[in-house]
């Protein structure tokens, strides 16, 4: 079964995909996590815990890297390991 979209809707999608953008500073905190110290490897969560040991970062295939190319090359933007998970739909 064919929708028919009315016209007003399909001229409300550009405004909408050109909404203005609000910066937001650089988030500041009591802690924070370079993975310097991380373990490495796909692990089921980070290792050691992070933010000096206040949290646990968890997915089913964590990993902290110093580069990472599948499609396209990523490096940290500093220190020498970043963090990603390997598995689609996780944080």
């Amino acid at each position: 079964m064919r929708m028919k979209i009315p016209y007003a809707a399909l001229l409300a999608l550009p405004v909408a995909a050109s909404a203005q953008l609000t910066e937001i500073p650089e988030f500041t905190g009591e802690y924070s996590e370079g993975f310097e110290g991380s373990a490495g490897g796909f692990l089921p969560c980070v290792e050691p815990a992070v933010f000096d040991g206040q949290a646990e970062l968890c997915s089913t295939l964590a990993h902290t890297t110093t580069g990472w190319s599948f499609r396209c090359q990523i490096f940290p933007m500093e220190g020498a390991r970043f963090y990603g998970s390997a598995n689609p739909g996780t944080a």
